[in-house]
């Protein structure tokens, strides 16, 4: 980062730094961000009152023998937000005695669109349905690491940015952070976030890589 700001000193190490937390949280869901991308690795559990519950997911999609497509209410796929994803870590339901049981990955559920750009999502395995939970806001909890791997810092740097991430998000990073550094020093605030904000032929670059669930 600190090439692309074409600074070879170490004074605003810190500064930087900061700037970068800055960038990072105006798209990271972690820091409250709008991408809906998680950008770097970070664990979240989303909790459930059903495995069938109609909350936006909808049944993954399937074909019949006769090459027609149909819904299959046992299939209901759940999506899982913020991809893209790295593991699941848990997959826990209360059942309808309110006792719990935690599910088996490639045993009881198999994950659908791993590694990909888009939303992940878990599934059934074959030959098996959902449970019946019992009815209680958290009674399915599905706990999961997502994002891109953090490399190491670069020297005087304490954060760096993921190499792994789509370069569209990379270049706007880059270009956020280089605005916020230009402007370091203005005092008026019309005038400062007028300067630190990018045009929107360059913010425009984000949308096909914005998560929606």
């Amino acid at each position: 980062m600190k090439r692309h700001l074409r600074v070879d000193y170490s004074d605003d190490d810190a500064l930087i730094s900061a700037m970068i937390v800055a960038a990072v949280g105006l798209l990271d869901p972690a820091a409250g961000g709008t991408l809906g991308r998680a950008l770097r690795p970070q664990t979240w559990e989303l909790q459930l009152p059903s495995f069938y519950l109609d909350t936006g997911n909808e049944p993954y999609r399937r074909f019949d023998h006769d090459g027609r497509r149909s819904w299959r209410d046992s299939h209901s796929a759940i999506k899982l937000p913020h991809p893209p994803l790295i593991s699941i870590d848990s997959v826990t339901y209360d059942d309808e005695a309110g006792e719990a049981h935690t599910l088996i990955e490639n045993t009881d559920f198999r994950v659908i669109g791993k590694g990909g750009r888009s939303s992940q999502s878990i599934i059934p395995a074959p030959g098996k349905c959902w449970p019946a939970a019992r009815w209680q806001p958290d009674a399915v909890r599905i706990r999961y690491t997502c994002g891109y791997p953090a490399p190491a810092a670069a020297q005087g740097e304490t954060l760096a940015v993921p190499e792994t991430m789509p370069q569209p998000i990379h270049v706007w990073l880059k270009l956020q952070i280089g605005a916020f550094y230009e402007n370091r020093e203005m005092f008026e605030v019309a005038q400062r976030e007028s300067a630190a904000t990018l045009p929107d032929f360059i913010t425009n670059m984000l949308a096909p890589l914005r998560g929606y669930v």
